[in-house]
């Protein structure tokens, strides 16, 4: 699986956990009323924390594969 598919893949089950705990299971689990302003305001905060998440597993990412070719670099010069 590509890098791509695999931080799109993560950040979907992410926002999908973030919106079922946030928006469905806390209210119901404190007896609050489960209202589309809840859901809305969960899904909203799900998609902003993905992005943020997606964003920075990609630059983490990125930081490692160019670490580790530095260093194939040193180890490849005699």
């Amino acid at each position: 699986m590509s890098k791509r598919k695999w931080l799109i893949l993560s950040g979907l089950f992410y926002i999908t956990f973030m919106f079922v705990i946030m928006g469905l299971l806390w209210p119901w689990l404190n007896n609050e009323p489960i209202t589309t302003r809840t859901i809305l305001g969960s899904l909203v905060s799900g998609l902003g924390g993905g992005f943020v998440f997606i964003c920075m597993v990609y630059y983490q990412l990125r930081k490692k594969e160019a670490r580790l070719k530095a260093d194939g670099d040193k180890l490849s010069t005699p």
